[in-house]
């Protein structure tokens, strides 16, 4: 069943309006909202997931209350957010570099 939430996102609801658009704005917020509770691991309540944003499967993220991923931004599949976390819009994280860097400098 994540499956299709998944295709929806990256069909549907990734492409909605941002947050700030004249009254469908807060709808839109509050639909990419609710297929990500469907997606990730575990989400809190009063998340905020800002259009475009690429987690690929999503199966392992995890979301606290409170918190909010910015638009355009690209997230692991496999992070944890903690709670009260804002991001800003085009944030990149790029796990894998960082563990090479690790492995390299051991």
């Amino acid at each position: 069943m994540k499956k299709f939430w998944v295709i929806m996102w990256y069909c549907c609801f990734q492409f909605f309006p941002n947050s700030t658009f004249p009254l469908v704005g807060r709808i839109s917020e509050k639909m990419r909202g609710w297929c990500c509770k469907h997606i990730f691991k575990s989400c809190g309540n009063n998340v905020n997931v800002g259009r475009r944003t690429h987690f690929g499967w999503g199966e392992n993220i995890v979301i606290g209350y409170n918190s909010g991923i910015g638009i355009n931004a690209v997230i692991p599949s496999n992070i944890m957010i903690g709670e009260h976390v804002m991001m800003g819009p085009d944030v990149t994280y790029m796990v894998r570099i960082m563990l090479m860097i690790e492995l390299i400098s051991r």
